[in-house]
């Protein structure tokens, strides 16, 4: 028997029982968009990963890639183990290599691969693809009515970072098909879906434009609280850190990162019993990847103070943890060092902003007794100290008095060198900034030269774009 045609009744009938099947599934997908989210910004990626599981593979359901991959990525950057790296990455190049990948999901996936690739010092392949993010990015505000905001939150931190790019990757934004940094307004959608990942992607904005005081939310979860304690720790703001670091949830011992950014923060107020504590519990919660070293080598630092044995810190200092981050390739490379406890404390003092106290301290030095090494050191701090107070010619007069001494190989001449110039840029004395800043590259250092090379040449391109 021939079946029948559908009439337009039943095929009506048809549509709206699909779409009864459709709505629960569009909410369900939602729900655990906002669920990945939520536990992956709070730092509990093991029921992120649970939920993503439960739902579908990310290779047969693209609707919760994105998040999948941002809660891996998250994950990558806190814990910075090679497996944790290698599989975010992964989970990057599925989304990209899928047959009809949406402008919105090649942002996430563009962008979540430059941070994986700054994370392995893959600086050019980093801005690369961080520029094919902008690209994407600019594509997907030509063709919405109205911008998702986590996207224009994106935008925005893009544009912060592109502000003054240096003129040698420019050819880089055409490889990557952008004709100019700047995007056209376009008009915010009214629903935030996902508010803790936006209240986070405006906290990263905000330390790109070095705010006095970062803003924060009912929004802001746990990864936008340890952005704002980092970011403080780095001004030399201890007490502003810790008030962020109060806001985390540490009854769930997640994530484990907010325990060494308060082992830091008081040691850098000089609470060493309670530093320790913190970086012990990290060590325990934390047993590789990421700050490892350097909760040893800050571990070692307060032994030195204390008087008390360290050989076994150095040992655990080169064999366990990772290297990918700044303060823990600092740890290998100095953990060998015989520490002067006056200098030491001085260097925290500073660390923590407490400059007069570093002064104090590095007064109560018998300068007769260091060695040529430790007296370069001890004219270092003593200037750097100087400097932040904006006491800018008692800096200037130990920053000579440095540079008169021997190069031994270490930072402090190429980074006093560096210094200086700024200091001169602040007094508006361009000439002997500019002399200043070029001398850095015929300084030789063993340590951090590229680094501290680089912030001299983008300083040397703002003094020269001031003549035009």
């Amino acid at each position: 028997m021939q079946r029948e045609k559908p009439t337009g009744f039943s095929l009506c009938c048809f549509g709206l029982f699909f779409l009864l099947l459709l709505i629960p599934a569009i909410s369900y997908g939602q729900r655990i968009k906002k669920e990945i989210y939520h536990n992956a910004l709070n730092g509990n990626f093991t029921r992120s990963a649970t939920l993503a599981t439960d739902i579908e593979s990310t290779e047969t359901n693209p609707a919760i890639a994105t998040p999948t991959l941002i809660s891996a990525t998250i994950e990558a950057f806190l814990e910075a183990t090679p497996g944790k790296i290698e599989y975010a990455a992964k989970l990057a190049g599925n989304i990209l290599e899928m047959d009809k990948v949406s402008t919105y999901d090649e942002i996430f996936a563009y962008s979540a691969k430059s941070l994986l690739n700054a994370l392995e010092e893959d600086y050019v392949p980093a801005l690369y693809t961080s520029l094919k993010a902008y690209s994407s990015l600019k594509q997907h505000l030509n063709h919405q009515n109205c911008i998702e905001p986590e996207i224009i939150a994106l935008a925005t931190i893009f544009n912060s970072a592109y502000k003054e790019i240096p003129s040698g990757y420019w050819f880089l934004l055409n490889m990557a098909g952008i004709d100019s940094l700047s995007y056209k307004k376009t008009q915010p959608c009214p629903d935030i879906k996902y508010p803790e990942l936006v209240s986070t992607l405006e906290i990263v904005q905000q330390t790109l434009n070095d705010k006095d005081t970062l803003q924060t939310n009912r929004n802001t979860p746990a990864m936008g609280h340890l952005i704002a304690a980092a970011y403080y720790l780095k001004k030399q703001i201890p007490k502003m850190a810790g008030q962020h670091l109060k806001k985390i949830d540490s009854t769930g011992n997640y994530p484990a990162t907010q325990f060494y950014y308060w082992g830091v923060m008081r040691l850098n107020l000089g609470h060493y019993e309670t530093s320790e504590w913190y970086f012990n519990k990290y060590l325990f919660l934390q047993q590789k990847g990421r700050y490892i070293k350097s909760a040893l080598l800050r571990k070692k630092w307060i032994a030195v103070l204390k008087e008390q044995p360290f050989s076994n810190l150095d040992r655990a200092i080169e064999n366990r943890g990772t290297a990918y981050t700044f303060a823990d390739r600092q740890a290998l490379k100095e953990y060998r060092d015989q520490y002067h406890p006056g200098l030491l404390e001085a260097r925290i003092c500073f660390d923590g902003g407490r400059f007069r106290d570093a002064l104090q301290v590095l007064n109560s030095i018998d300068t007769k007794n260091l060695t040529q090494y430790r007296l370069n050191e001890y004219h270092y701090r003593k200037a750097r100290a100087h400097q932040l107070q904006k006491q800018n010619k008692k800096a200037l007069d130990e920053y000579r008095q440095l540079l008169e001494l021997p190069n031994d190989g270490h930072y402090y001449h190429k980074k006093a060198m560096l210094e200086r110039g700024k200091i001169f840029l602040d007094m508006g004395i361009t000439s002997n900034a500019n002399k200043s800043l070029k001398q850095v590259m015929q300084v030789k250092s063993n340590m951090y030269s590229k680094v501290i090379e680089h912030e001299a040449e983008m300083l040397l391109e703002k003094i020269e774009n001031s003549k035009k």
